[in-house]
């Protein structure tokens, strides 16, 4: 079975990226751009663990994907922890 290309989600995950910087004040546009963002993360850090190589910011991502997804985080709340695993990672030097 073939699968999508690598190129195409990173291109994803970057198009979702600017969306969210150019979301201005529109609070549901930046959620809707930013729960695009992690879902892109976790399929890209599945891709890269299949191959033994995923990196913490990944995984971290993926965190705050899984938390969306399953319900566990709500609007304000995704940012905030979005905001919480970026000053882990820069605690650990890994961010």
């Amino acid at each position: 079975m073939a699968s999508v290309p690598d190129a195409w989600l990173v291109d994803g995950f970057d198009k979702a990226s600017e969306r969210f910087a150019s979301a201005g004040s529109s609070a549901d546009d930046a959620f809707r751009a930013l729960f695009e963002c992690v879902a892109w993360a976790g399929t890209i850090n599945e891709r890269l663990r299949e191959r033994g190589n995923s990196s913490p910011e990944l995984q971290g991502l993926r965190f705050v994907r899984n938390r969306v997804i399953h319900g566990h985080l709500h609007g304000p709340d995704v940012a905030a922890t979005l905001k919480a695993v970026s000053a882990h990672l820069q605690k650990t030097n890994v961010g």
